[in-house]
């Protein structure tokens, strides 16, 4: 049954061109580097914790991290230092 989730569906605005394939592509490269930048950063601040994802949203205006970790952890320096790279 799919109707509770419909709601939640996205729709679509355009077919992709050209233009928008690789912006896509590029957005999937700069996520693979933004993942080995942070989890560089998570072993500099010594975080008990495992970066799973990172994905920027299409118009690259927000960044979403996805990560693991066993406990509750205070990330707020690691944030402010990943946010002075990608503002």
């Amino acid at each position: 049954n799919f109707e509770g989730a419909i709601g939640s569906l996205k729709c679509i605005i355009k077919k992709a061109n050209y233009a928008d394939q690789n912006r896509m592509l590029l957005k999937l490269k700069e996520e693979e580097q933004v993942m080995k930048i942070c989890r560089n950063k998570v072993k500099a601040f010594n975080l008990p914790l495992k970066i799973v994802d990172a994905e920027f949203q299409f118009d690259r205006n927000k960044l979403t991290l996805f990560f693991q970790s066993d406990r509750r952890i205070d990330f707020r320096e690691f944030v402010r230092d990943l946010f002075g790279l990608y503002k």
